[in-house]
């Protein structure tokens, strides 16, 4: 069984799933502008008071304290999407790039080469899922090795004097077929 080669993981990679990680980035930006959008109307909502005469005694020149806030929040605003932009260019890496591996080993053991086992880096997202199709794989290869055994003893049986000829013959092929079959596969130890 093959070990995997561990890369050190970089900060931003964009040439494993591109589509899927843009699609991602894009969907978590609206939702973080939408977000900050509706917190500042609301806050800008709940501030709209009058400013009183003590404030106007102080010669400050403003009608209500939105005059001071509106600028504010503007800042504040985008101050934070550009924080969260950054916190999301870095959010899908961890999803990506684990689904991006996993879909390798899928392929390899689609290929027949069952012996692999999915392993993620620690702390990568989607630990379940890797551990889900080994238990599958794993599962898959104990029934093809009962098979396997079975196709031997099939084998021997059929070689048995009170077994007609041609019923011997047409076991005999079936056997070799359902091994030829088993042998494209990389079954590992189980």
């Amino acid at each position: 069984m093959a070990q995997p080669t561990y890369v050190k993981r970089k900060r931003l990679n964009f040439s494993i799933q591109r589509a899927l990680q843009i699609q991602m980035i894009l969907r978590l930006a609206v939702i973080l502008f939408i977000s900050l959008l509706i917190s500042s109307l609301v806050y800008y909502y709940f501030a709209d008071i009058k400013i009183t005469n003590s404030f106007r005694l102080f010669h400050i020149h403003a009608q209500n304290f939105l005059d001071f806030l509106l600028p504010m929040v503007i800042g504040a605003f985008f101050i934070s999407l550009a924080a969260g932009m950054v916190a999301v260019l870095f959010f899908p890496k961890h999803f990506v790039g684990s689904l991006y591996r996993i879909e390798q080993d899928v392929k390899q053991m689609a290929a027949g080469d069952l012996s692999l086992r999915i392993q993620l880096r620690k702390g990568d997202q989607n630990q379940s899922l890797a551990e889900s199709i080994n238990q599958l794989i794993s599962m898959l290869k104990s029934k093809l090795t009962a098979i396997q055994v079975s196709t031997d003893r099939i084998s021997v049986i059929s070689s048995s004097p009170e077994i007609p000829a041609g019923i011997q013959a047409e076991l005999k092929e079936l056997c070799h077929g359902i091994r030829e079959e088993l042998s494209t596969l990389k079954l590992g130890n189980s």
